[in-house]
C-alpha cells in the first residue's frame, strides 16, 4: 500500500495537493520539484511557456527539452504525478514516452466531448 492508498484502505478521506504550472515554477531548476514535493506537492500539471522551456512542439511533433527531461525524471524519482492535462496531444505522448511512471490527466475530457 502506497501513501495515496493509505486514506481509502482505513475509510478517511484524503486530499491530493496539487499544483497547476505556472510561469517559472521550476525556475529553470528541476531540483525546485523536490523543495514543491517537501511542501506537500504530490501532483504537478506541465504546461510549456517561455520561461521554462520543457517541450519544444510543432503540429505534429513534441520532444521534451533537456530541462523537460530532467523535470519528468525528478518527478518520477521523488513520486510526484506528472499531470499532461494542458498539454496538446503530441506533448502528451512525448511525455507519457520519457516517463517511466504512469502519468495522470486529472482535468482532461475525453476527444468525442472536447472537440
Amino acid at each position: 500500500m502506497n501513501q495515496l492508498d493509505q486514506p481509502c484502505q482505513n475509510g478517511e478521506i484524503g486530499i491530493l495537493l496539487s499544483l497547476e504550472y505556472f510561469e517559472g515554477v521550476f525556475a529553470r531548476d528541476p531540483l525546485a520539484v523536490d523543495r514543491l514535493r517537501a511542501q506537500g506537492i504530490m501532483s504537478i500539471t506541465l504546461v510549456d511557456n517561455s520561461s521554462d522551456r520543457l517541450i519544444t512542439s510543432s503540429s505534429s511533433d513534441a520532444q521534451l527539452t533537456e530541462l523537460g527531461r530532467q523535470v519528468v525524471a525528478r518527478m518520477n524519482e521523488v513520486g510526484v504525478l506528472v499531470d499532461i492535462s494542458h498539454l496538446s496531444e503530441a506533448e502528451m505522448l512525448a511525455v507519457i514516452e520519457f516517463s517511466s511512471r504512469p502519468v495522470i490527466a486529472s482535468h482532461s475530457n475525453p476527444r468525442a466531448v472536447g472537440s
